[in-house]
């Protein structure tokens, strides 16, 4: 998981959380997907 242009970028902190929290977070609470 790495971003050339923004190294580090799926830990990057949005709001107390970093952002594949954030991206989790969404996923789980998406009625189209079982199995997260």
């Amino acid at each position: 998981m790495a971003s050339s242009r923004f190294p580090n970028k799926p830990m990057a902190n949005i709001l107390g959380m970093p952002m594949i929290g954030h991206c989790l977070k969404r996923s789980l609470m998406c009625n189209l997907l079982t199995d997260v």
